[in-house]
């Protein structure tokens, strides 16, 4: 396993900022993993793909850095096992030469199946699609009493961009879904329609790390279009976006979080963050 020392996490988060940790772990495999987490005696932060989080600059903790995790899918009639680290395009690929589909509307979340089941990621609440829909069970790995289990999808308590292993210290190792029997070529119509629709309303532009909020108000948000704080500035083509327009920093991008807030307590309207903020 592979240690780096003072190493920036720039190209492993989706909102390109400079992140400088103190200590990087290159774990290869969810043996590795698990044995990485044992031996930490202070706070570690476990990084996938870097999508739905802002870094600070700098990071006095240890990092976990899944990217050079070997990637598995097998599959079984409409069954398939996947583990933690695969992107989701390449499972959703995967499947396709199997004719089994169904979640074709994540083909443009740039995250790993791990963080697609952490964080229930779907379509807007509107639509009541989410990965949850084909989640049979999770296998992870509890540092607190150092044991690897397998919750079954009611203990998820899956809801709307959520999950139990949000904030309980759960490492997902492996998932295990059911999938629908679609033919191939309804499923690569699917992916063409998402990344139509995408390119579209979405502001691919810039980098991002997608959605602030997982539930905001729609009209303080488009009024909070355009507005920046240095090199990040809230997309004027996507509400809910912040985009590193000129290499912003840590502190621009939070700001500006802190400012839609203040705007909904204002306008006494209600949101709920979606990105984590690492500290």
């Amino acid at each position: 396993m592979r240690t780096e020392h003072g190493y920036d996490l720039y190209s492993h988060n989706t909102m390109r900022l400079h992140c400088v940790a103190d200590t990087v772990l290159f774990p290869e495999s969810a043996g590795e993993l698990v044995e990485s987490v044992r031996q930490q005696s202070g706070p570690y932060f476990i990084l996938a793909g870097g999508s739905n989080v802002i870094l600070p600059a700098k990071l006095h903790k240890t990092v976990i850095l899944l990217s050079e995790m070997k990637d598995d899918i097998s599959i079984s009639g409409n069954m398939v096992e996947c583990s933690a680290s695969v992107r989701i395009q390449k499972l959703i690929r995967t499947m396709q030469s199997s004719n089994l589909g169904g979640m074709e509307y994540l083909f443009s979340v740039p995250c790993t199946v791990g963080g697609a089941v952490y964080m229930n990621a779907g379509r807007a609440e509107v639509f009541h699609q989410s990965i949850a829909d084909f989640v049979v069970s999770v296998e992870c790995f509890d540092p607190a009493t150092g044991d690897i289990v397998t919750l079954d999808k009611a203990d998820c308590e899956y809801t709307h961009r959520h999950s139990v292993f949000c904030g309980n210290g759960m490492i997902i190792l492996k998932v295990v879904l059911k999938m629908d029997s679609v033919p191939a070529e309804q499923i690569e119509s699917a992916i063409r329609d998402r990344i139509s629709l995408v390119t579209n309303t979405q502001d691919g532009s810039k980098p991002s790390a997608g959605s602030v909020f997982k539930r905001c108000d729609s009209d303080v948000m488009n009024r909070l279009k355009g507005i920046r704080i240095g090199g990040a500035c809230w997309s004027p083509k996507t509400p809910n976006w912040i985009s590193n327009d000129r290499n912003a920093k840590n502190w621009q991008v939070l700001m500006l979080v802190k400012l839609a807030q203040a705007a909904h307590k204002l306008c006494r309207k209600s949101c709920t963050r979606e990105v984590l903020l690492v500290k």
